[in-house]
């Protein structure tokens, strides 16, 4: 992975934590619950593995290449905290088996998540290929490693 295919590798990221959401969305409308954890799990977990790379890699990594925390960050950082808090709320609507407060928030929370990833790879992603565009080989191999899918 070279710097200028930074946006790329995350944007097709954006796209798997996406695709998982399907099965979840599946199984709560068979009302199969067990399932349907299961799936949000792994759903949850593949966004918030998405988060982490952003939060201890490319974004301290911008952070040092621009020399300050630029606002596109700043934001970011915050809807992560506020999508975070989302999928608090909604694996509650699956241990209490509450499909219509499920969808409710499970719509806000994809709209949430469509609009952060629409900023980051418009906005955010470009800024930080231009920043790491001198990027050590030492940090290209621990996104290759943190991106591998499986």
């Amino acid at each position: 992975m070279t710097a200028k295919n930074i946006s790329s590798q995350m944007a097709h990221d954006h796209r798997l934590c996406d695709h998982a959401y399907e099965a979840v969305e599946k199984y709560i409308l068979e009302q199969n619950y067990t399932l349907a954890e299961k799936e949000f799990f792994q759903w949850k977990n593949l966004n918030l593995k998405h988060f982490s790379i952003e939060e201890e890699i490319l974004f301290p990594q911008t952070v040092s290449g621009l020399g300050a925390k630029i606002p596109p960050i700043m934001v970011m950082e915050m809807e992560h905290i506020q999508i975070k808090k989302m999928f608090d709320e909604i694996e509650k609507t699956i241990l209490t088996k509450d499909s219509k407060k499920f969808h409710e928030l499970a719509e806000t929370c994809l709209i949430m998540i469509q609009q952060h990833n629409m900023k980051e790879e418009q906005i955010l992603y470009p800024i930080i290929d231009r920043a790491t565009q001198n990027i050590s080989d030492e940090l290209q191999k621990i996104l290759i490693e943190k991106l591998a899918v499986g």
